[in-house]
């Protein structure tokens, strides 16, 4: 079991980390080559700017993840998927598509949400700090127990609407 592990830089090539625990683990600049995360509970784990390869065993859901810190998704639509319990700090997002998705318990701290649509997004329990709200749609959204803290962009109306269906707006 790994919990809040700092493995930024490592060189983890080969290792064997199947069927493990490894919460809030920040894997920032390691080299992954043939790591086998296979069955492994990977969440908040953050891969930016980490290095896999085609021998590298990620799950499904955290393989999309990966791609998700390690390229551009600027105006992309990652619609239908489970992003829950996942760490999505400082990912631009902007002008792209979470529609549908799971992104219950999910962190987006920093994260660029602007003209996002989370159209029937699942964010329940989901931390979203210092964003900006402008132009993101939460029509029919799960918001209940959603934390908001020093977010810019959001209209009075938006927060009456929001806090109307359970999201809680931190004090700053």
């Amino acid at each position: 079991m790994l919990l809040n592990g700092f493995l930024i830089d490592a060189n983890l090539a080969g290792a064997s980390l199947k069927s493990s625990r490894i919460e809030n683990a920040d894997f920032s600049d390691a080299n992954l080559k043939d790591v086998d995360f296979s069955d492994a509970n990977l969440k908040y784990v953050k891969f930016h700017n980490s290095i896999i390869n085609e021998n590298t065993k990620l799950p499904p859901k955290w393989f999309q993840i990966w791609k998700i810190h390690n390229t551009n998704v600027k105006n992309q639509k990652f619609n239908n998927i489970d992003l829950s319990n996942t760490n999505l700090d400082d990912i631009d997002f902007t002008n792209g598509s979470l529609a549908n998705t799971n992104l219950n318990g999910a962190k987006l701290w920093n994260a660029k949400l602007c003209g996002v649509n989370l159209s029937n997004a699942d964010l329940r329990n989901t931390e979203i700090f210092a964003t900006d709200f402008t132009d993101i749609n939460f029509k029919n959204a799960l918001v209940d127990n959603m934390a908001l803290y020093k977010n810019i962009g959001v209209s009075r109306s938006l927060k009456l609407e929001l806090e109307s269906r359970g999201a809680k707006f931190l004090q700053d």
